[in-house]
């Protein structure tokens, strides 16, 4: 399926771009292959066009991604934001401001004309980051960005926001929104950005992008992988894209405190088969004793429990260290796992979403979500409509053949082919006429060799939301 952005919204974010003097980037917390591959490449990419940028999430990078060149630049919180003191001066005024640095203490004198200054009155707070343009990848929701939107609110609301992402459900207030839900990574559409740019890929931008995209369309089994996504990974491969190496980092990498978690994990599923239901919990304390990440939780909800048969939804129920309980689920092909997020607030894809809850247990929590998913799986509320296929009448079947008719037909064949052999050999007969062997004057026919593969690149419309 062939992107849905044109030439036209590509040519708007290159312009706007290019009016910006510095620019931050930033992806949701709890960042996967998808949003660190596509930030890296973009990076990249602004930076061979002499932009100045700094690249931001509100959690660390999990250490399986150290791989992509460029992640390690990925910082945690704004830096070298300006220090500033607020004095509430309607009862006093303000004489004079001074300041002196004693023992490395830097002390910050306010003299008032007269009276004395309430310290109820005086407030600290942070100046604005330094930055004229955000650019958001894979990011439905600003709250998703975490502790730097949270800190940071009016800065956000009052700068200019770029949104780059797939989510069907992005609600981003951006300037400019580039955003394709029909995509099945972010990274493609960020490949479709490069493209229109004629940049040249080299191999550690291919593999950045190779990685969003392998990771997004979970090794392409999802069922919103499109053959763009197959003819766009062959060409990243082609610009030197490691898929060796974004295998061997994502999939066959696996810590013992990671396995340790997983036995746990197996330990605890439990099933509906009466709704199609498989889910297991993890507590902190689990996750304390095996020392393994939260992440893992859900990597053993792809790679395990995902694929017990007959089950329709999958998930994993985890408390995270903010006493808040985290979930992940997987749905088979005709059910929506966003639509079953959504009723606890949450969101994502069809075949793979995520929510949280506060102020519950972790099984009241579980009660809870599967009682509402038990409710609207019977009410087949979580159900992926298809596009009704046009239905062929079926052809009347013939009458059936009786021995003597049979035995007619195989005669006329028979008949048939005799006829045709005869006429084949002669033809073969050629005739040499006036000296000339007319086999030599026939023009021999060559064979059509079949036009070579390509992949066409989708076209771009003349002019006209991560």
């Amino acid at each position: 399926m062939a992107s849905s952005l044109t030439s036209a919204e590509f040519k708007s974010v290159d312009e706007l771009i290019n009016t910006k003097a510095k620019i931050l980037m930033i992806t949701h917390r709890r960042p996967d292959g998808d949003a660190i591959g596509s930030m890296v490449a973009l990076r990249n990419i602004l930076q061979s066009r002499g932009k100045q940028l700094d690249m931001f999430c509100s959690d660390p990078v999990p250490a399986k991604f150290d791989f992509i060149g460029g992640s390690v630049g990925i910082k945690p919180k704004f830096d070298s934001l300006d220090l500033i003191v607020r004095i509430n001066c309607q009862k006093t005024t303000v004489d004079k401001v001074s300041y002196n640095i004693i023992d490395d203490v830097l002390n910050l004198v306010v003299t008032p004309v007269s009276g004395e200054f309430d310290f109820e009155e005086v407030s600290l707070d942070y100046g604005k980051p330094n930055y004229d343009l955000i650019i958001m990848l894979d990011t439905p929701d600003l709250s998703l960005l975490g502790d730097l939107y949270a800190k940071n609110q009016q800065f956000f609301e009052s700068t200019d926001i770029l949104n780059i992402d797939h989510h069907v459900s992005n609600s981003v207030p951006g300037k400019l929104n580039l955003v394709d839900s029909k995509s099945p990574s972010t990274g493609e559409i960020v490949y479709q950005f490069a493209k229109y740019l004629q940049y040249a890929l080299e191999a550690s931008t291919a593999t950045a992008l190779l990685t969003a995209i392998v990771t997004d369309t979970g090794s392409f089994q999802h069922i919103s992988t499109t053959a763009d996504s197959f003819a766009t990974a062959a060409r990243l491969m082609e610009a030197g894209g490691d898929l060796q190496l974004v295998i061997e980092n994502i999939y066959r990498r696996k810590s013992v405190a990671t396995l340790k978690l997983w036995g746990r994990i197996l330990s605890k599923i439990k099933q509906d088969s009466e709704h199609g239901i498989v889910w297991a919990t993890v507590s902190q304390q689990d996750f304390k004793e095996t020392k393994a990440d939260e992440d893992d939780a859900s990597v053993a909800l792809n790679d395990l429990i995902a694929h017990v048969p007959d089950t329709k939804v999958a998930m994993v129920l985890y408390e995270d260290g903010q006493k808040q309980v985290r979930g992940s689920i997987r749905t088979s092909p005709k059910f929506s796992a966003s639509k079953i997020a959504a009723l606890f607030g949450g969101g994502g894809h069809d075949p793979a979403a995520g929510f949280t809850l506060t102020g519950l247990s972790l099984d009241e929590a579980s009660q809870s979500v599967l009682t509402k998913i038990r409710e609207h799986l019977t009410n087949a509320s979580f159900q992926i409509t298809a596009p009704a296929k046009e239905t062929k009448p079926s052809a009347t079947p013939p009458e059936p053949l009786t021995p003597e008719q049979i035995i007619d037909r195989i005669g006329k064949l028979m008949q048939e082919t005799e006829k045709v052999q005869s006429d084949a050999d002669t033809s073969a007969s050629v005739p040499t006429v006036k000296g000339i062997d007319a086999s030599k004057a026939m023009p021999k026919s060559s064979p059509v060799a079949a036009p070579p593969l390509s992949i066409a690149a989708p076209a771009q419309p003349a002019a006209a939301n991560v």
